[in-house]
């Protein structure tokens, strides 16, 4: 097969690390891709005089809607001309006008929130949304099965997660460096459990409500640790400041990180982490809890996220819900030292579902499938 072009769509600045990983891992499997993001109208290939004179008129605010309503849809289509595949990520309404419109095959990908929180109409109308779309990938089973549950069907379904890009990272620096000694660095008390709540400063990470359930416990077993919160991006101050006010009366030792993290610094921050809490209302695999796994963190989570499927793939963790939690904590603090035992094998385990060596032969499959069929 020779090469192939393929123009990827987003809109999430948080998320084009991973994109820009996936466009990588591509150049291997004879595909070269490029990123469009429908927000800012950052695009990676080549960016004619008009489309740079947009992407700076799009950054005044009060002109950002009209130029989305004159000129979004027509550069969208002009530049697809040039490419084999249109591949969206996360599926909003922005495309709902566009995909009739396209001329070359579409894939979309969905990432959790797109089929988690939308209105139930949206997703029983996803059907006749995506009737132009020649395949539909979701990048968990359990992602899969909540839309099957609406009536939805697709003749070509695909599902595979992304790789992860900290993977080498976190393993490089296990290597060289004690546990203890990255939590010095980081500021944390080495002789404490550390226990990470949530990966972002989203309220959907629901930090007050987590805290309001383990203040619970015991001061004598409170004593024993440390609460991380990264809260360096999809928070505001205002959240920041009760989440702090909270922990303030919590009688538990604490670190809210909110300044931007280096890449190193994220995977240490991962390995520290000797506990990880993620209680968020939805959640479709992120790439933060991916990372917690293959640092042996002992997992604790939601028991409404949709992670049984890596029961199934042998993965240990344990789930609980907001009325257990408080109990889950403290047993697994109690018994930490055999948690953790039970933890370590969980590294291999998620390395085969997510280091990109294993993924990016599966997504250069997909679209040749996609292309192909």
């Amino acid at each position: 097969m020779s090469r192939k072009r393929i123009l990827i769509l987003f809109q999430f600045d948080e998320n084009k690390h991973l994109l820009t990983k996936l466009c990588k891992e591509l150049n291997d499997f004879d595909f070269d891709a490029d990123l469009f993001n429908m927000r800012t109208f950052s695009y990676s290939g080549k960016v004619n005089s008009k489309l740079k004179l947009l992407q700076l008129i799009i950054r005044i605010p009060k002109f950002k809607v009209i130029i989305y309503k004159l000129f979004r849809k027509k550069i969208i289509l002009d530049i697809s001309q040039q490419y084999d595949l249109i591949d969206i990520h996360f599926f909003s309404t922005i495309y709902d006008e566009i995909i009739p419109c396209f001329k070359k095959p579409i894939k979309v990908v969905f990432w959790g929130s797109d089929i988690y929180r939308i209105p139930i109409e949206r997703l029983n109308n996803l059907n006749n949304l995506l009737l132009k779309v020649k395949s539909v990938q979701f990048l968990t089973p359990e992602m899969k099965s909540y839309v099957s549950k609406s009536s939805f069907n697709h003749k070509n379904i695909f599902t595979q997660p992304f790789g992860v890009v900290h993977f080498e990272k976190i393993r490089n620096l296990k290597n060289i460096s004690q546990t203890a000694d990255l939590k010095s660095t980081l500021g944390l008390n080495p002789k404490k459990i550390q226990i990470s709540i949530g990966y972002n400063g989203s309220q959907n990470q629901q930090h007050i409500e987590i805290i309001d359930q383990i203040t619970k416990i015991p001061e004598e077993v409170k004593i024993k640790t440390e609460l991380i919160f990264l809260m360096t991006y999809g928070g505001n101050q205002t959240y920041i400041d009760r989440v702090e006010n909270k922990l303030k009366k919590s009688n538990f030792d604490y670190q809210i990180v909110t300044k931007h993290l280096t890449e190193a610094q994220i995977c240490m921050f991962r390995i520290a982490s000797d506990i990880t809490l993620n209680f968020q209302t939805t959640d479709g695999f992120s790439a933060s809890i991916q990372e917690h796994f293959f640092a042996g963190n002992v997992m604790l989570l939601a028991n409404w996220l949709p992670y049984e499927w890596l029961r199934e793939k042998g993965l240990y963790f344990n789930s609980s819900s907001f009325g257990e939690l408080n109990q889950k904590l403290e047993n697994i603090i109690l018994n930490f030292e055999a948690e953790k035992k039970l933890s370590s094998t969980n590294i291999q385990k998620i390395e085969l579902i997510s280091d990109w060596k294993s993924v990016a032969k599966n997504w250069s499959e997909i679209y040749k499938q996609t292309i192909e069929n």
